[in-house]
């Protein structure tokens, strides 16, 4: 069972993704800001392996979150959400394998598959 961190400030966003990924087998952890999520990915490293993150939260850009959540492990997959096509997020990480931008609203199999395409890789 595939087991991924949710990091976003809005409630509905994290409720949502979370009850789909369960319904489709997958372990759920959850956090509402930044800090919360790191702390939470660094107690659960070794079996979380892959997150969304939400690049707007309350305490620092999703960007940031993903950097420190590497420090932990450079491999972990991530999906990085946001309400509108940032330029300069998606050119930052456009060469990197391991991270993919989607742009809010998306629909949940979007989700799923770009997960699962992150880890087959």
């Amino acid at each position: 069972m595939n087991k991924v961190l949710v990091i976003d400030d809005e409630t509905a966003i994290l409720k949502l993704l979370e009850s789909f990924l369960v319904n489709q087998n997958w372990q759920v952890i959850t956090a509402g800001f930044s800090a919360e999520g790191i702390e939470q990915f660094h107690a659960e490293r070794n079996s979380v392996e892959c997150a969304i993150v939400d690049q707007t939260l309350p305490d620092e850009e999703g960007i940031q979150t993903v950097a420190k959540l590497r420090e932990i492990n450079p491999e972990l997959a991530v999906v990085i959400i946001s309400g509108a096509e940032d330029s300069r997020i998606i050119d930052s990480i456009e060469r990197d394998p391991n991270t993919e931008y989607l742009t809010k609203p998306f629909q949940m199999e979007e989700m799923l598959n770009t997960l699962n395409g992150l880890l087959d890789k």
